[in-house]
């Protein structure tokens, strides 16, 4: 069985499950948090929940900026068993090259199946959102780029610049 992880505001999480009815979900959450591409919702597919901070490496080196950040852990069975399809889609812009063939979609999603969505997320248990600190995350990325999984120049400009300054300067001409 697999896991799929994806990024959601920790206090947007806790607005779905306080919630007494999906139907009452304020429409910043989804529109923020569950925001569709081409009908699909980006995550990154693990195999066992201690390999959740790849997922974490994967979603931040592919970030604009470098927060703290929740991420939703969700099984395998319950997307499935509340018939949502997933696609595996190869992220060829992911930085962490090991991880771009972990990237996965929960696709052809409608307005019915995003209140799936919405059910499934509001039924995991707290156990289950997994929070980083803005130095973890960093720490997280510093340690692939070390230990060579990471290709800087595939960094979003504001992340390289804390992650790589040598690279950042040679590209953007400046540290700061």
């Amino acid at each position: 069985m697999s896991y799929f992880v994806r990024k959601i505001s920790h206090s947007r999480y806790y607005k779905i499950v306080r919630s007494e009815n999906i139907h009452d979900v304020e429409a910043d959450v989804v529109s923020n948090d569950l925001r569709t591409t081409k009908n699909c919702l980006s995550t990154w597919k693990i195999n066992d929940p201690n390999e959740v901070d790849n997922a974490i490496l994967a979603i931040a080196s592919t970030s604009d900026h470098i927060e703290k950040m929740a991420f939703l852990l969700l099984d395998e069975s319950h997307l499935i068993d509340n018939e949502l399809e997933i696609e595996d889609e190869r992220d060829e812009g992911c930085p962490v090259a090991d991880m771009a063939s972990a990237h996965a979609n929960i696709a052809n999603l409608s307005y019915r199946k995003i209140g799936t969505v919405l059910g499934v997320v509001k039924n995991i248990p707290d156990a289950e959102i997994i929070t980083r600190t803005k130095p973890q995350i960093f720490s997280l990325i510093n340690d692939a780029k070390n230990c060579g999984r990471l290709d800087v120049l595939k960094l979003k400009e504001d992340v390289m610049k804390y992650i790589s300054p040598q690279d950042y300067s040679r590209i953007y001409g400046t540290e700061d």
